[in-house]
């Protein structure tokens, strides 16, 4: 068949194109470049189901399609990223030791002192106490919103917009 001969003429024009490509937007977007070599793959796969070469350009439609199946892959990657974020969070909290802000430090008395030394710098005064009630010593949010005559939800969101000082400061 004509198209199937054309086809691989065009794979073999344009394939390192498509792959540089492909790697840049992985590397500028998600960070590696594992799955590089699977989306001009996808390219030509999806060419040869849309008949491209009756296409009047055919490799601007490779170039189009390479970079849509990059934002799929990217999207794809984020939600997946995000699922599994939660699902640490959700078993952190499960765990006996769910409150604790920072388990892996838990025994080392230096690093402890210098988190502490760290976010007392950091924070204000309020936000300071509330992460160490409920990051070191391990309090429930209800009983230090009863010290605080403040509602649990309430501290969920500060505790929230704390986190994200803390990783703006950190990262």
């Amino acid at each position: 068949m004509k198209s199937d001969t054309w086809l691989k003429e065009l794979y073999d024009a344009n394939y390192d194109t498509l792959y540089r490509l492909a790697v840049n937007r992985l590397r500028l977007y998600v960070g590696h470049v594992c799955d590089a070599q699977d989306i001009p793959q996808d390219v030509f796969l999806e060419a040869a189901r849309q008949e491209i070469y009756k296409h009047p350009k055919p490799e601007a439609w490779l170039v189009v399609t390479t970079v849509n199946i990059c934002k799929n892959y990217i999207r794809k990657n984020n939600r997946n990223e995000r699922k599994k974020r939660k699902f640490a969070q959700e078993e952190m909290r499960k765990s006996k030791q769910g409150s604790l802000l920072f388990v892996a430090a838990e025994n080392d008395k230096t690093a402890v002192s210098d988190i502490r030394i760290t976010l007392e710098q950091l924070l204000s005064p309020d936000d300071f106490k509330l992460i160490v009630q409920y990051g070191f010593e391990g309090r429930t949010l209800e009983q230090i919103g009863n010290e605080m005559h403040m509602s649990p939800n309430a501290l969920r969101v500060r505790l929230f917009r704390i986190r994200k000082k803390i990783e703006k400061y950190f990262l």
